[in-house]
């Protein structure tokens, strides 16, 4: 499985891989539990995770370089768990990405980044897409 192949869908919590798609939505596989479900388009809006990206105060991070980010420091700036104090939380992302707009980026943003991080981190799949 590659980075490109992952998405997030409204309503439903966690990642999910598409499986196969129909007229009126998609089957896909729950990361987590390995379970399929079928996501009607008239319910959920999906987005592809390498779509997605995370505002700096000059312009955005894809979340891709994110996730690499929080790779190459974990040794050193381990992951809290989400649902550690947002001070906790908010020191721990400035060493991820130290440019980020606190603005734009909500404490509720950051744990579900980590939530993602520690679903997608089992899969292998910075390992298979380190680019």
């Amino acid at each position: 499985m590659e980075f490109k192949e992952v998405i997030a869908i409204t309503g439903m919590s966690g990642l999910y891989k598409v499986i196969n798609t129909r007229q009126d939505g998609m089957i896909v596989k729950n990361l987590e539990n390995g379970l399929t479900k079928f996501a009607p388009s008239r319910l959920h809006e999906i987005s592809l995770l390498d779509n997605i990206s995370m505002y700096t105060i000059e312009d955005s991070e894809p979340l891709k370089v994110v996730f690499q980010n929080i790779q190459t420091t974990e040794s050193d700036n381990p992951l809290p768990a989400h649902n550690a104090e947002n001070e906790a939380i908010i020191n721990w992302f400035q060493g991820v990405l130290p440019n980020y707009d606190p603005e734009q980026v909500k404490v509720s943003d950051i744990r579900k980044l980590i939530k993602w991080y520690n679903i997608l981190k089992p899969t292998g799949v910075f390992n298979a897409d380190p680019a």
